[in-house]
């Protein structure tokens, strides 16, 4: 057995060691070389799991013949896709309006539209073993050239493919370097979407991500597309907060910030992990930006917030126990940073008469009785909380505790309710 896998390992090192000779010397002359160059991306193929061959060779820093770069590029630029409907075939309509609308979305540039429909559609790989295999080599050895081979290209389908197999770092790289939106916006949406590693963004891969929302947001009909694909449910693209966080603190639009906020999609019961997801990109302002910018963010934040009112614009929506929001940070920062003393007790005050005119007030049920309790006491928590915590944001978000004032168990059902 031992004797097997040195035989092994001798034939699996002289096919490395081929595949780096032919790489270093590859000449697209003959039709022998083309052949050569089939028989050498099988090898790499079969050798390869997922790029860490090409990582190896690129640590090793093999060289690669410029005539097979030119090749890879070449051969990369031409990949298309085209969608068709045979005649011959009962297609449910269903299936034929989807492929309009997404056909539609994409040349409309509705983004949104891209990100919803592209999931029916991405249901197979279309790039061959070969086209793979060239991804990896200008992925690792020459990012301009991948940038060059895709910049003409507006086959969505294809470049959310690409994105697929290239590196989290390459395919932000591409997005802050194109021009071209179809390429940007796969860069993003298919890097997030693909079944990637659990592990935070490096900071170079943070540098190009912000570039790119920065890029995006010169345009601000475009930037509020974006954020209601990518910030309006932030638990589905959770890493993307701090590349958000680094570029608004220093954005000189400020309809970006308020697109940033008004995107999110504000859950009266949200739970701790969209909360603290949200406060990641709120710490990155913090460090990164002046306290004008801050101050900017947490008004916005308070207004949104405000206007949402625990869910109360509508009288049916009912609130049974103490509620939170995403823009809780934000909150804290702003009773702390932009109101002074005498309106935060002021605030305060306010909140506490109105749960002591608690029995006085006339309620349409007790559901709508409960609900003006919970409204109010949920409303006191985060005024509490910025009373009781200091200048460490560390400590903002509110976590695994409450706050109940004293004095309102005057009656069984007061009392109920403050447990």
């Amino acid at each position: 057995m031992i004797k097997d896998d040195d035989e092994k390992k001798v034939k699996i090192a002289n096919l490395i060691g081929w595949v780096i000779k032919t790489l270093e010397s590859w000449k697209d002359v003959s039709l022998y070389s083309s052949n050569e160059l089939i028989i050498l991306f099988r090898v790499t193929c079969f050798l390869d799991e997922k790029g860490f061959l090409w990582k190896a060779l690129f640590l090793h820093d093999i060289s690669i013949s410029d005539l097979l770069f030119d090749y890879s590029r070449k051969e990369l630029s031409c990949l298309k896709c085209e969608f068709s409907i045979n005649e011959d075939v009962d297609v449910p309509i269903y299936e034929s309006e989807s492929l309009e609308g997404f056909l539609l979305a994409i040349s409309s540039k509705d983004w949104e539209g891209v990100s919803e429909l592209w999931r029916i559609f991405n249901n197979r790989p279309l790039l061959s073993y070969r086209h793979i295999q060239m991804l990896y080599i200008l992925d690792y050895f020459n990012r301009e050239l991948l940038i060059s081979a895709l910049e003409g290209n507006d086959s969505v389908p294809i470049l959310m493919n690409v994105m697929h197999y290239i590196r989290v770092e390459t395919a932000f790289f591409i997005g802050s370097e194109t021009k071209n939106d179809y390429l940007e916006f796969s860069s993003v949406y298919s890097t997030l979407t693909s079944q990637r590693s659990h592990k935070e963004f490096t900071d170079d891969e943070n540098r190009y991500l912000a570039e790119i929302f920065s890029n995006v947001g010169s345009d601000n009909e475009k930037f509020n597309s974006w954020m209601n694909v990518f910030n309006k449910y932030p638990v589905r693209y959770p890493k993307i907060q701090v590349a958000l966080g680094k570029m608004l603190a220093t954005t000189s639009n400020r309809k970006n910030v308020e697109a940033y906020i008004k995107s999110i999609y504000i859950n009266k019961y949200s739970d701790n992990e969209s909360r603290q997801i949200v406060t990641e990109c709120l710490k990155e302002i913090v460090k990164c930006s002046a306290p004008i910018r801050r101050k900017e963010v947490w008004k916005l934040a308070y207004e949104a917030w405000s206007d949402w009112n625990f869910g109360g614009v509508d009288k049916s929506n009912y609130i049974f126990r103490i509620a939170c929001s995403e823009l809780d940070f934000a909150i804290i920062g702003y009773i702390k940073e932009c109101l002074t003393d005498d309106e935060r007790l002021e605030m305060k005050k306010f909140i506490l008469n109105n749960l002591q005119l608690f029995e006085s007030r006339w309620h349409d049920s007790s559901s709508a009785a409960t609900t003006y309790w919970y409204r109010n006491l949920s409303f006191y928590q985060v005024v509490e909380h910025a009373d009781r915590v200091g200048k460490d944001i560390e400590t903002w978000l509110l976590i695994g505790s409450s706050y109940i004032p004293g004095d309102f168990h005057k009656n069984d059902y007061s009392a109920m309710l403050v447990r």
